[in-house]
């Protein structure tokens, strides 16, 4: 025989389930500080390319001794690849490793008026090249010096921070130096060898890329701290004030932020992205 009763007790069974269940999922999604953070929050997208320096300037830590015609037709070939792929992220904010805002943007003004030819550098082919065919009224100078180079003829402990005589381990730091010569030696040759967008492509390995930025930790062991607060004084500082001349583009959440930079700011730069709640990095090799 049946019974109204029976089918509400049964009704009211499920419906307690259900509310059980929402409650323990919502009671462990809580256990997420991003569930705090970002429930009413849509992230900024950021895609960060690590490149060499195509003028190859021997600027950095490494001196390349091959050197790339980036000119020439074969190359600028695979720069126009380069430039294609990355164009599908659709950047709305283009920054790059340069410091004067104002002759930054006079040079890419001049471009897309037809008035300037593109120099070998990457801040030429691929940034200036890439907000033109998105139709960017300007590009961002975001690189920076560092503490310490600003302030080190003005601080006698600065200039002093370097000294070998706190070394520590010498021989383990000159073994690990090896290695990364020869790391960097074998890039060289590839680099001959490769397209860009091959080359581009183990560069920015996130191995690869964490590596890099051990080159920095092998010899800074010293009977003081000197050799960790020079590190934090320059490059981990330089990073930081570049990531806060990028916070200074002001951007929403509604635009698409493209940094171009030497490989070896990356592995900070992702660090200090991937750790605000403001942004959300995107996989660099979907690009290459």
């Amino acid at each position: 025989m049946y019974c109204p009763q029976q089918k509400n007790n049964g009704m009211k069974y499920i419906f307690l389930v259900i509310f059980n269940l929402i409650s323990f999922n919502y009671a462990f999604s809580q256990d997420k500080i991003e569930d705090f953070l970002l429930w009413d929050h849509r992230q900024t997208k950021v895609l960060l390319l690590g490149t060499f320096h195509f003028e190859n300037p021997n600027l950095d830590t490494h001196k390349n001794e091959n050197s790339i015609d980036i000119l020439n037709d074969l190359r600028q070939a695979q720069v126009l690849e380069i430039v294609d792929k990355i164009n599908k992220f659709k950047p709305t904010i283009i920054c790059l490793e340069r410091t004067d805002n104002a002759s930054l943007n006079e040079k890419y003004n001049a471009y897309i008026k037809s008035k300037y030819t593109l120099t070998a550098n990457e801040v030429d082919q691929l940034g200036f090249r890439i907000a033109k065919i998105n139709d960017l009224k300007k590009v961002f100078a975001v690189d920076a010096t560092s503490y310490l180079r600003d302030n080190l003829k003005k601080d006698s402990v600065l200039s002093h921070i370097w000294d070998e005589e706190f070394y520590l381990d010498t021989d383990e730091a000159s073994h690990w130096s090896e290695k990364y010569y020869n790391w960097y030696k074998y890039l060289d040759n590839k680099s001959l060898d490769l397209s860009l967008s091959e080359y581009l492509k183990i560069i920015n390995q996130p191995k690869n890329l964490k590596y890099n930025l051990g080159e920095y930790l092998v010899d800074s062991k010293t009977s003081n701290h000197n050799g960790p607060d020079f590190i934090a004084l320059d490059w981990y500082d330089r990073n930081l004030r570049i990531f806060n001349n990028i916070l200074k583009t002001n951007p929403t959440s509604e635009d698409r932020i493209l940094i171009i930079f030497g490989s070896g700011h990356i592995p900070i730069l992702q660090h200090l992205f991937e750790s605000s709640p403001q942004f959300e990095v995107v996989n660099i090799l979907e690009y290459l």
